[in-house]
């Protein structure tokens, strides 16, 4: 029979994103589920100096993938949900800049 496990962290943290992998040292994966997601937030940095939208949405994910991707069974699969948030958008701003 299978298990769901959840580990609470913080996506827009570096450290938290580590400490949560290393709760699941013993633990091998069958799948991983990634689904978190900010919008028209505020523009700020994370505490590793990221720009939050993209930390919590992009940089964190990626991180959690590759701190857990060597206790994935081998047949085991990462899945990344999202949404159609991204349609709603009327302009896209050019300077990106922080």
């Amino acid at each position: 029979e299978g298990q769901v496990l959840s580990v609470t962290m913080d996506l827009s943290s570096l450290r938290s994103i580590h400490d949560a992998a290393n709760q699941l040292t013993d633990v091998k994966l069958d799948g991983l589920v990634l689904c978190a997601g900010v919008a028209a937030a505020p523009l700020q940095l994370s505490t590793d100096g990221i720009e939050s939208m993209f930390a919590i949405n992009h940089v964190g994910h990626f991180h959690l993938s590759q701190l857990l991707v060597d206790r994935l069974k081998p047949r085991g699969r990462v899945v990344v949900v999202t949404s159609s948030a991204h349609s709603n958008v009327k302009e896209v701003p050019t300077d990106l800049r922080v």
